[in-house]
This record gives structure tokens, C-alpha cells and sequence, in this order.
């Protein structure tokens, strides 16, 4: 896999639904949107159409984390229901077959290479 050029700087943007979400790179804010005991590597709001990702994370779980963010928005209102594990399965295999390259590459994602 190439090396992915993460940008605390940068706004890259991904279409969910119809809305355009703004993805930005945190470092250091586990303690702000997780728990003591929960460690939150990326989180969605619906509300505002942005999701956020930890920097400090190897490549290939930035983009699994990615897909896992990209799924609760597309599935956000529906009747599809599922819960974090149902979510985290379905983004484990979703990246195996490459689709966080593909979600990188859409949102104006580039490599360091």
C-alpha cells in the first residue's frame, strides 16, 4: 500500500447521501470524544456533515476507520439499524477489498510517494 499523505492542515470532502462531509485529521483528542476506558480513533456528525479522524494512527486503520465513519453515515436514518460491530465487520471487509483507497482517492486524499 503507498503511503498516505495526512495533512492536519488540509480539508478533504466525501459526498454521503447527497450532503458533502468535511473530513479532518485530531491528534490528542481521544479524551474529548471517547471514555476512560473507550478509545475513539474517528467520529461523525451528522449534523454538522463532518467527520473527524485521529492523526496518530497507522495508514491502513485510518482507512478502515474511514469506511467505518462513511458507513454510519450512509446508514443514518435508515431501517438498516446496525450496531458497532455489525459496522465494524462490514468496514473490516470493505477495506480488505480496497474500498478505503477508493474513499481516500474520492475525498482528495494523496500519497507521499
Amino acid at each position: 500500500m503507498k503511503k498516505l499523505k495526512k495533512q492536519k492542515n488540509k480539508i478533504m470532502k466525501l459526498p454521503i447521501n447527497g450532503h458533502k462531509y468535511t473530513i479532518r485529521f485530531i491528534s490528542g483528542a481521544k479524551v474529548d470524544l471517547g471514555s476512560t476506558d473507550s478509545e475513539i480513533l474517528g467520529a461523525i456528525s451528522m449534523r454538522n456533515c463532518e467527520i473527524v479522524l485521529e492523526h496518530d494512527m497507522k495508514d491502513s486503520k485510518l482507512l478502515e476507520v474511514l469506511i467505518h465513519e462513511v458507513l454510519h453515515g450512509i446508514t443514518h436514518g435508515s431501517s438498516l439499524e446496525m450496531n458497532e460491530t455489525q459496522v465494524q465487520v462490514l468496514a473490516n471487509s470493505l477495506y480488505q477489498l480496497g474500498f478505503g483507497e477508493y474513499l481516500w482517492e474520492k475525498a482528495g486524499g494523496k500519497y507521499d510517494s
